[in-house]
């Protein structure tokens, strides 16, 4: 499993400041094993599971005087999922 957030705070004024937000995150996990009944597991019965996010964040805060703040913020999110049998020539192995 794979994240790389990042962060940037900006005092742009005494009375305004700037707060930025990006996180990733990135799954990719094979072999995932279908039980068969008896407790066995098959490599043929597996699949690879690949899992991405992506998030962007905002947010303005100005005050005013000292009894009036304002505070805007905003936020894009995407994710995606996906399933797929095990390939030969896939770049994870499983250990022998």
């Amino acid at each position: 499993m794979l994240r790389r957030p990042a962060r940037a705070d900006w005092l742009i004024s005494p009375s305004n400041r700037l707060l930025l937000r990006y996180n990733h995150h990135a799954n990719d996990s094979p072999y995932n094993y279908s039980s068969l009944p008896g407790g066995q597991n098959l490599v043929s019965r597996t699949y690879n599971f690949i899992d991405r996010s992506h998030v962007g964040a905002v947010q303005l805060i100005s005050a005013f005087s000292s009894r009036a703040v304002n505070e805007l913020r905003g936020q894009v999110a995407t994710r995606s999922q996906s399933t797929s049998p095990p390939s030969t020539e896939s770049r994870h192995r499983k250990p022998p």
